[in-house]
């Protein structure tokens, strides 16, 4: 039974009992602030869900990937700026978004601050995930997005009583729900190394930072791009927010196992791979084997029982989303299986190989998404679901490679 043995399997069942649990939540609240919004409304938040999941690239210059290959002074450093820092982006990008929208908008002040609060909200919000990942804050890690999820519909509702509903109020319900966690559950570092000011301690980390800033920025982006490619698309040209709306419902129900499952073994893997990553893909070999086999399970459920579920909790005029969650399932099992082992580009400072891998992935993806969407809605799903997951495996391929022929002493001395 050893060679069964997973290490450090507390870390493990600590987070994915943080993810499971607030997935479960989610699982559960999505479809009661879909109902509650309509079609219409959450169709458009979910594709300015997915503007924003694009522009929070250059909010934090993805510097929060930079924490597992940057000294501890410089990480330090990095903890005592990172919100200043993307205060002052977020608040650009927001105010070119305010002057975007013009007078096209009911109200474009309101337009204003549901961009800012999400991009800032959500860039701290995985900023501290990571940091605890890298000091081994596991239990940190499950109570901040167990308390995400919880705030969530707690404040939509909150604001649903108060307010009139529209795509932006949602957009503020899960910014605060991103930034309350933050602040209430998790500490800066306590000393700040420099008090020269934001602007100079900024430049000093993205100049420590630039090797791996350089390709992780356009590769974040076009992974951000390509996760939300089918909402960017069919909400740009077609302008099908019942779709979007039926397509974010199936994301909810087909990708929330998986959510559970890959950042259960990624958040490990990672801090694993620091110390010896030979070991660490030992044991992303293992798990991976019992996670495939459980995501299999779900997907057995998603075809039979998806149905009916449906209809139950949201409604007859919801069933065409059960038709997009089948479409996603091969998709889900590529990310559930291969998607933990792709975070090895930047522990290894290999984000040049990521980029070229996202161009890959991003035009590939798209073509197929094209091709599929001359026919039906539905087709331009499976056909993005399929290239999809064709494609997370030969980006898995890659970083097994690079963890396999690493050697250990040099991670060792890189994140000393």
């Amino acid at each position: 039974m050893s060679k069964f043995k997973i290490d450090n399997l507390k870390h493990y069942a600590t987070t994915s009992f943080g993810v499971m649990l607030a997935q479960l939540v989610s699982f559960f609240s999505v479809p009661f602030i879909a109902k509650l919004s309509g079609a219409d409304i959450y169709g458009q938040y979910s594709y300015l869900l997915s503007i924003t999941a694009v522009l929070s690239v250059f909010v934090s210059l993805r510097l929060e990937f930079t924490v597992f290959n940057i000294s501890d002074t410089r990480f330090r450093l990095l903890d005592s700026i990172f919100s200043k820092l993307t205060f002052c982006t977020a608040f650009i990008l927001s105010l070119l978004a305010f002057v975007i929208a013009g007078d096209s908008a009911t109200n474009p002040i309101m337009v204003f601050l549901a961009f800012f609060a999400m991009l800032y909200a959500t860039a701290n919000f995985e900023f501290t995930i990571q940091k605890n990942i890298k000091q081994g804050l596991f239990s940190t890690n499950a109570l901040t997005r167990i308390s995400r999820a919880v705030f969530f519909p707690i404040i939509f509702y909150v604001l649903f009583l108060l307010v009139e509903l529209s795509p932006f109020i949602i957009m503020l319900a899960f910014a605060l729900a991103n930034i309350l966690p933050v602040k209430l559950f998790n500490k800066k570092s306590v000393n700040s190394v420099s008090e020269d000011g934001v602007v100079s301690d900024s430049k000093q980390v993205v100049i420590s930072a630039k090797s791996v800033i350089k390709y992780l920025i356009p590769a974040h982006l076009l992974n951000r791009y390509s996760g939300g490619m089918f909402l960017i698309i069919v909400g740009t040209l077609l302008d099908d927010n019942t779709a979007l709306a039926y397509y974010s419902l199936a994301v909810k129900f087909v990708i929330a196992p998986a959510v559970i499952i890959v950042a259960a073994v990624a958040d490990v893997i990672k801090r694993e791979i620091l110390v010896s990553p030979k070991r660490a893909l030992v044991n992303y070999g293992k798990i991976s084997v019992l996670s495939g086999l459980a995501v299999s399970l779900y997907i057995l459920g998603v075809i039979f029982l998806g149905a009916p579920v449906i209809t139950f909790a949201m409604g007859e005029e919801w069933l065409p989303a059960v038709n997009f969650a089948i479409a996603l399932t091969p998709y889900l099992l590529a990310l559930v299986v291969f998607s933990p082992i792709t975070y090895v580009y930047v522990i290894f400072d290999k984000q040049k190989y990521d980029y070229y891998w996202q161009l890959f992935n991003a035009g590939f993806v798209t073509l197929f998404l094209w091709l599929g969407l001359q026919q039906t809605l539905l087709t331009g799903v499976w056909y993005f679901s399929i290239a999809s997951a064709f494609s997370l495996t030969i980006s898995a391929s890659i970083c097994i490679y690079f963890t396999y022929t690493t050697n250990e002493i040099k991670v060792k001395y890189d994140v000393a």
